[in-house]
């Protein structure tokens, strides 16, 4: 009997997990949707490639392409991924101006690219910003949000402008809320996000006095 001849495995192909990042940028252009998948999940956590993630997500149609590419974005949590998904809010797509709203959501250096969405001609986006300024700058973000009701002239946005203050402003922004409401005295709207606002400023600034006072 011929003796056993060891069967020499084929050297196995490159995976897109070993490809430079250069490859795994064309691959993400790929039209094949399987490879252009795998580019994704491997550029996750790779800071130099969230502008071009950010730029397929613009044009991407495959659902699980997509899911890839966000959870790549996510996975960088860096300014160059806030910087990159920030054009994405003014999309005319409502499907991918919900995900970069997400996508924002929950990076951690969103509030990096608030100051540029408060100059965005849609007011939705003008909102947004809002909401991070309120989340994740604390009493600089209140001081912004009162700025912005000073140059404002859309009343939704500065209506939610007034209810993230109320949610994080102090009783140093309650002139500013008197101004406004005498600004716009016939829209009851307002009027009623104003008072709301102003409780809550209020009744915060007296939490913090009978707490101050019980140490005393």
């Amino acid at each position: 009997m011929a003796p056993l001849r060891r069967r020499v495995s084929e050297a196995p192909t490159a995976s897109a997990a070993t490809l430079d990042v250069d490859a795994l940028l064309v691959a993400l252009d790929s039209e094949d949707a399987d490879a252009r998948r795998g580019a994704a999940l491997s550029l996750a956590g790779k800071h130099e490639a969230a502008a071009a993630l950010a730029k397929r997500l613009g044009v991407e149609r495959d659902r699980s392409v997509r899911e890839a590419i966000g959870g790549a974005l996510l996975r960088c949590a860096s300014e160059e991924s806030a910087h990159a998904i920030a054009p994405l809010m003014s999309a005319d797509d409502a499907t991918l101006r919900n995900e970069a709203r997400e996508l924002l959501h929950a990076l951690p250096h969103a509030e990096l690219v608030a100051e540029a969405l408060l100059t965005a001609s849609d007011p939705d986006v003008r909102m947004f910003a809002i909401e991070i300024l309120a989340t994740r700058k604390g009493s600089d973000g209140a001081a912004r949000i009162a700025e912005t009701l000073a140059s404002e002239r859309d009343i939704n946005v500065l209506a939610h402008a007034v209810e993230q203050l109320g949610l994080v402003g102090t009783c140093a922004q309650l002139e500013l809320l008197r101004a406004l409401e005498a600004r716009w005295p016939d829209e009851e709207f307002l009027g009623f996000a104003i008072a709301d606002a102003r409780e809550r400023m209020q009744g915060r600034t007296e939490s913090v006095r009978g707490s101050a006072d019980q140490v005393d």
